[in-house]
């Protein structure tokens, strides 16, 4: 038998079957509406927070450009150990440039498109501890300059994945 079957009834029995679920509907979308969701899967959109499997996760950001931004700017907060590290865009593009090599433009096409990635990566953590955007009046003509400030030591307090694994090959005792 398969595990299909056990679910869908017979060719003949298909009509009843569809009826019932019809019918159950009412009572079904009742229990929804009635239910009480707790705080903390609250959600302002969707009435309930979305949960991902995290392996899902992971293997989605493996394809995204961000995930090769993140490993460019972890690389570039390294030896900046102290305070904090201010910016304009255009002036980190150019640094980060040099660091890749020329290969930045391979995840991030400019600075316009390299302020919506910065944007995007200060909604998530670590990132939201590390990243922050200012805007500032500045010069004669009181023009309008965005600066983005960096805090390593946000990056820093940060377990990864294979942190863990090293924890766990070690015997669980830290060194």
């Amino acid at each position: 038998m398969c595990i299909r079957d056990s679910y869908f009834p017979e060719s003949h029995n298909r009509q009843r079957h569809h009826e019932a679920i019809l019918d159950s509907l009412p009572a079904f979308l009742h229990f929804v509406e009635c239910a009480e969701i707790p705080a903390e899967m609250e959600h302002n959109r969707w009435g309930v927070n979305a949960w991902h499997h995290p392996d899902c996760i992971e293997l989605l950001q493996s394809y995204n450009p961000e995930q090769e931004l993140e490993e460019i700017l972890e690389k570039w907060l390294a030896d900046k150990t102290i305070g904090s590290v201010q910016r304009r865009p255009r002036e980190l593009y150019v640094e980060l440039e040099t660091l890749t090599g020329g290969s930045l433009f391979r995840c991030s096409r400019g600075t316009v498109h390299l302020g919506h990635q910065l944007a995007r990566l200060m909604e998530r953590s670590p990132w939201d501890k590390v990243i922050s955007k200012v805007k500032k009046r500045e010069g004669p003509t009181r023009c309008e300059h965005v600066y983005y400030y960096f805090n390593p030591a946000g990056l820093r307090d940060v377990e990864t994945i294979d942190d863990i694994n090293d924890f766990i090959v070690s015997g669980g005792v830290e060194v």
